[in-house]
């Protein structure tokens, strides 16, 4: 019985951590879209003036004075949509399941050119070779997943890259704080 409460704090503890890495992508997203001119959408026909026969009710589709109500600029589209809390769920997911599969047959691929993977060298060696792989990774499921273009998924890719460091430092801050206050 004790097998089926450890399965069940593990998958908890496995969507806790997709749904923090989802928040954090959804972040990173926001902050890229700050960075980016919103999408350009296709301008609206001239108006003719009058009332056409088949719009009769023209008269409220102006403003006050006459004028077309300009786009607030809160609701002006984004040059990238950004995610929903399953679908990033599910792109953090992949990236990482994919990631997995790099590491394991760059470890493989090591280990027959003759190098050991039990030394923390030839670890940290291919896991920092496998970070370019995990940001094509995550870059090509943006694009895919979200309607954007390569580009703008490889820059929201970065920008989630620089967020990871930061939380990174932040928790090694807290840590490192946390011992010597401790000790």
């Amino acid at each position: 019985m004790g097998w089926l409460f450890g399965m069940a704090c593990a998958l908890g503890g496995g969507l806790l951590v997709l749904l923090v890495l989802g928040a954090l992508l959804r972040l990173a997203v926001s902050l890229t879209n700050r960075s980016l001119a919103p999408a350009r959408l296709p301008a609206p026909p001239p108006r003719s003036g009058g009332i056409p026969e088949w719009d009769w009710d023209d008269w409220d589709d102006d403003g006050a004075d006459g004028r077309l109500e300009p786009q607030r600029p809160w609701r002006a589209p984004r040059a990238i949509p950004e995610p929903g809390t399953l679908k990033g769920m599910s792109i953090m997911l992949l990236t990482s399941l994919g990631c997995g599969f790099t590491y394991v047959m760059m470890g493989f691929a090591a280990q027959e050119l003759g190098f050991r993977m039990h030394r923390d060298a030839t670890q940290f060696a291919v896991a920092v070779l496998n970070l370019p792989i995990g940001w094509l990774m995550l870059t090509t499921l943006l694009s895919i997943g979200l309607p954007t273009r390569f580009g703008r998924a490889a820059l929201a890719a970065f920008v989630f890259a620089l967020v990871m460091v930061g939380v990174a430092m932040f928790i090694g801050c807290v840590i490192g704080g946390l011992s010597v206050f401790l000790r």
